[in-house]
């Protein structure tokens, strides 16, 4: 019940953060009534972060690759030693790992280093980014349209309750999504202010960011430049010379950034690479690890991530766009939507998170939509209707966010599992120890540096790991101990 107490607290505190924000921006005090989102959004993070154990997909497995990149930034790997057989192409058991580009384990890495091993510290990066989303998204939102506009996408940005899923690693992909998001919001942010100021730092900086949106997820970080191009054209003042050189500019800062990541790879994990590169076209064409669903899957998702109001914002403003004519910026928002709908859709393996990367674009344009029918409630017959629409597109966002975040539900925030992971882990601590038969080797390895495995394997290996000086244990299932070999 404790978990429940907190959770009520917490869910108590951010209503009177949001409410004290909305009665400052009506003062016209918006740095403040920002500032009071912000702490909301960070707290919702915190909150939803305190699972004191790793969850199994895919959290678990970035933390590991982080922990071992601490001794070897270039070179990730799963298993650092192994000393059984292995596929390489069996990314939860294998040594050198590139399932995932190493950007946002990087940055996992290094709160590690700096805060020690915990899940708490795996978290830290995607809580501090998914923050600062909510700033960006409110720049972005008031640079393209108004400050209305700006604060209503950074209030929605603060409870949608996937990304504070991913933010404390409870959905699969977690941090890398995070991450991902984060730098394509960033980058479009920053390509807006070129277009706006025409100063090249801007260019070269979201070209930066670009290459590091590569870094981590690889190449649908491009859907920048179609982004880019559309912001670049609402404003009108750059000729055909200047948008190619804008356009070339921040391709190649891009790939100054993430280049020699894919040339290093290449050269000496080329059998890694080539698989991974597989595997990636293959979620085109075949159902991975049983992730399917109907071709409308992302579409009918929609609703589940943003609410049901969002396809009304959404006709409204393909509605708007066909109107008035020759706003980019309408446009911009329409390929950050539908280019990552329509190609996923393509792909027969479905996943909800694969989409994020168009959420800023999906919170701005519900924002507008409500903006909308706000300043011309007045000259609709029925007021009822206009104010009924508003409620929806607001209050489902926050009903789903709830049920993601869970702050009402009993939960086991520090289960008997985990503790006795982390036991386990301190009394087979040390690089030549071995522990085989434990059901949760990933999480045992990341607490401490033995070498775990699930299976034990015959009595002639593990004589022959012994001799070459290893001290192996073996984990009794019956009562939860381990004795030496």
């Amino acid at each position: 019940m404790g978990n429940v107490y907190l959770g009520i607290g917490v869910i108590l505190i951010v209503i009177v953060l949001y409410y004290y924000s909305w009665k400052k921006y009506s003062e016209s005090m918006f740095t403040l009534a920002l500032f009071l989102i912000i702490s909301a959004g960070f707290l919702l993070r915190v909150y939803t972060s305190l699972d004191f154990y790793l969850h199994p997909w895919d959290e678990r497995y970035h933390a590991l690759v982080a922990k071992n990149l601490i001794l070897h930034p270039f070179l990730p790997t799963l298993y650092d030693t192994p000393i059984l057989d292995y596929d390489y192409k069996v990314w939860i058991s294998n040594n050198v790992w590139l399932h995932k580009p190493p950007f946002a384990l990087w940055l996992i890495s290094l709160s590690l280093k700096v805060f020690g091993l915990s899940e708490f510290a795996v978290r830290i990066p995607s809580i501090i980014l998914s923050t600062f989303g909510i700033i960006v998204v409110y720049k972005l939102a008031d640079e393209l349209f108004i400050k209305r506009i700006a604060f209503i996408a950074a209030f929605l940005f603060s409870i949608h309750g996937l990304i504070i899923e991913l933010t404390a690693g409870r959905v699969s992909t977690d941090h890398v999504d995070i991450s991902f998001m984060f730098l394509i919001l960033l980058s479009v942010y920053l390509s807006v202010l070129f277009a706006k100021y025409k100063k090249i730092r801007f260019n070269l900086l979201a070209g930066f960011v670009l290459g590091l949106a590569v870094l981590t997820k690889l190449y649908a970080a491009f859907i920048v430049v179609p982004i880019w191009f559309a912001i670049v054209l609402n404003y009108r003042n750059f000729s055909f010379k200047e948008i190619a050189l804008g356009i070339i500019g921040l391709i190649a800062i891009s790939s100054l950034v993430f280049l020699p990541w894919i040339i290093y790879i290449n050269i000496y994990f080329p059998d890694e690479v080539l698989w991974e590169s597989h595997m990636s076209l293959l979620h085109f064409t075949k159902v991975v690890e049983e992730r399917t669903g109907p071709l409308y899957f992302h579409f009918d998702n929609m609703r589940l991530l943003f609410g049901e109001g969002v396809y009304l914002a959404i006709i409204w403003l393909i509605y708007r766009f066909v109107k008035t004519k020759r706003n980019f910026n309408y446009m911009a928002l329409l390929i950050w939507v539908f280019i990552p709908y329509l190609v996923f859709t393509l792909a027969v393996t479905k996943m909800q998170t694969y989409i994020m990367i168009a959420a800023p674009a999906l919170f701005i344009t519900t924002a507008l939509f409500i903006d909308y029918l706000l300043s011309n409630i007045k000259s609709f017959k029925y007021k009822w209707v206009v104010i009924i629409a508003i409620i929806i597109l607001i209050g489902l966002p926050i009903r789903y966010s709830i049920e993601r975040i869970k702050p009402f539900t009993v939960m086991e925030r520090n289960p008997e599992w985990a503790e006795e992971t982390r036991n386990i882990a301190q009394q087979i601590d040390g690089k030549n120890a071995v522990l085989f038969g434990y059901d949760r080797p990933i999480e045992a390895m990341f607490y401490g540096d033995g070498i775990v495995y699930s299976g034990i394997p015959d009595l002639i290996l593990i004589k022959s790991i012994k001799e070459d000086g290893f001290n192996v244990f073996v984990y009794n299932k019956n009562d939860g101990t381990i004795s030496p070999f």
